[in-house]
């Protein structure tokens, strides 16, 4: 009878260790964040009113993403740098007014311009940036 329970307490720790073994762990690999995209399709501007950027994500409706504008590579003091723009998915649009909340009339048509994005649930990983000038474009 002994030997019976021995093997039966033996059985049941073997089962209980080999099912604990094979649970994932909290924070492995298979518990990770999901990958997002982020993407800045189109900068527009019109000079005295607005700063437009359009896109497309695929973040959760609803999440915010912030923006920085820099001119030849200098961060601009004015851009709401730390303004949440809520995004819907797939597409995206929002502006930034000109004249206003201490913003220029017009940006400097003679500038390099760089815009970033980014949501901040994942930084380093859901960005994107987007280069653009305002010279008219070539002619033919």
């Amino acid at each position: 009878m002994k030997n019976k329970l021995k093997v039966l307490l033996l059985f049941g720790l073997g089962w209980l260790l080999a099912a604990c073994a094979a649970a994932p762990t909290p924070g492995s690999a298979s518990e990770s964040a999901p990958a997002y995209a982020l993407e800045i399709q189109k900068v527009s501007v019109e000079q005295g009113v607005k700063v437009e950027l359009t896109g497309s994500t695929t973040l959760p409706e609803g999440n915010c993403v912030y923006t920085q504008l820099l001119q030849n590579g200098d961060a601009l003091t004015w851009w709401p740098v730390g303004k949440c723009f809520p995004v819907s998915s797939p597409d995206w649009q929002f502006s930034v007014p000109l004249g206003a909340e201490g913003a220029p009339e017009e940006l400097d048509p003679e500038a390099a311009y760089c815009i970033h994005i980014w949501w901040p649930g994942a930084p380093t990983e859901t960005l994107a940036e987007f280069d653009f000038d305002l010279a008219p474009p070539p002619g033919p």
